[in-house]
C-alpha cells in the first residue's frame, strides 16, 4: 500500500471528534500509538494481498501450461487418426450396395442358371465374408445351409439353417430355416426334437407356407 494511502487514513481518523455529551479527549499518546498499529496492520493485509496475488498468478500460469500441453497432445491424436484413415481408404476396397447385389446374384445364378453348386457354395462364402450387413445375410446363409443339405451334410446344413434364426429370427427366410432345422431332426431319427421344432414353427410362425407343412409333418409322426 503507498505511502500517500495511509496518510490519508491516518487523516481521516485523526479529523473524526465525538460528540461533546459522551467524548474524553484520549491523550496524544494513545492516539499515537494507535495509528501506528493500524499501519502495520494495513501494510500486513497489503503483503497477504501481494501474496495471494501472486499465488493466483502462479496457478494460473501452471495451469496454461497444461493447457497447451493437452491441446498439442489431441492436435497429435487427429493427426493419427486422420493419416490412418487415409491409409484404410488407400488399401481397403470400399462394399457398396450395388456391388452387394451384384455379388448376391452372380452367386444365386451359380445355382439356378449354371449349377455350379461349389462355385455357389464358395460365392456365397465369399458373400458372408464381404458383406456382413447386407439385407441378403439371411438368404446367403439360408442358401448355405440347402446345399449343404443337398449334399447330405446334415450337421454343416443344421448350422447354417440355424444361423437365419440366430440373427435374422424376422427374416422371410426364417420359418424355412427352422422348418429344415425339423426335417434334418428327423432324417436322423429324434423324433421328439422334430416334433418340437414343427411345434415352433407353426407358433412363431402361424399363416405361414412353413407352418402348413410342418403340421403335415405333424401329422404324420
Amino acid at each position: 500500500m503507498s505511502i500517500h494511502l495511509i496518510g490519508f487514513i491516518l487523516l481521516i481518523l485523526m479529523s473524526v471528534t465525538p460528540s461533546r455529551s459522551t467524548a474524553v479527549m484520549a491523550p496524544v499518546s494513545d492516539i499515537g500509538s494507535r495509528s501506528k498499529n493500524l499501519v502495520v496492520q494495513l501494510e500486513q493485509i497489503s503483503n497477504v494481498h501481494s501474496q495471494l496475488l501472486n499465488q493466483l498468478q502462479q496457478q494460473l500460469a501452471e495451469n496454461q501450461h497444461d493447457i497447451d500441453v493437452l491441446r498439442g497432445q489431441i492436435q497429435e491424436n487427429e493427426y493419427k487418426l486422420d493419416h490412418l484413415s487415409i491409409q484404410c481408404r488407400d488399401y481397403l476396397p470400399v462394399k457398396s450396395s450395388s456391388n452387394a447385389d451384384t455379388d448376391y446374384n452372380a452367386a444365386v445364378a451359380f445355382v439356378l442358371h449354371n449349377q455350379s453348386y461349389d462355385l455357389a457354395y464358395h460365392a456365397f462364402q465369399s458373400f458372408i465374408k464381404n458383406y456382413p450387413d447386407s439385407n441378403y445375410l439371411p438368404n446367403a446363409n439360408y442358401w448355405l445351409g440347402q446345399l449343404n443339405y443337398n449334399h447330405s451334410r446334415k450337421e454343416e446344413a443344421a448350422y447354417y439353417f440355424a444361423l437365419v434364426m440366430k440373427n435374422s429370427p424376422m427374416s422371410p427366410k426364417a420359418p424355412d430355416a427352422l422348418l429344415k432345422i425339423g426335417v434334418i431332426m428327423q432324417d436322423q431319427g429324434k423324433k421328439d426334437n422334430a416334433k418340437a421344432v414343427y411345434h415352433n414353427v407353426c407358433k412363431l410362425y402361424p399363416s405361414t407356407d412353413a407352418a402348413k407343412q410342418a403340421q403335415k409333418y405333424l401329422a404324420k409322426l
